[in-house]
């Protein structure tokens, strides 16, 4: 008995610890402002990504893949519908999304994506 109670915690501890990666892009994030009062915001994941978005909120943002390695653990691209920059993992259900409008992180890109 002592030993199913042992492997059932075990199972609900390894389960919660799974960081998303929502949770992983979140955690990497950084902004800061430059001299000219601009919004930078630097995102990383993993070992092999690292995004910066120069002119948050800006009309001529910019989108800077520093480093992005499809087979990596983090990989980068940019959506056009929406406007945001998807950061998949080895697994392509778990995602994040990236605004330039705004530097925030979103879990899907329905809540990302461009607003009017």
């Amino acid at each position: 008995m002592k030993s199913f109670i042992l492997i059932i915690s075990l199972i609900v501890f390894s389960q919660s610890s799974y960081a998303t990666t929502y949770d992983v892009v979140l955690a990497g994030k950084t902004c800061e402002e430059d001299r000219l009062q601009q919004l930078n915001c630097f995102y990383k994941a993993g070992n092999d990504l690292h995004v910066e978005i120069a002119g948050v909120g800006q009309a001529d943002a910019g989108v800077i893949f520093l480093k992005s390695d499809r087979e990596g653990d983090y990989y980068g691209i940019y959506g056009l519908l929406h406007g945001c920059v998807i950061v998949n993992g080895k697994d392509i259900t778990d995602a994040a999304f990236i605004s330039p409008e705004n530097g925030n992180v979103y879990k899907s890109w329905e809540d990302c994506k461009y607003k009017e």
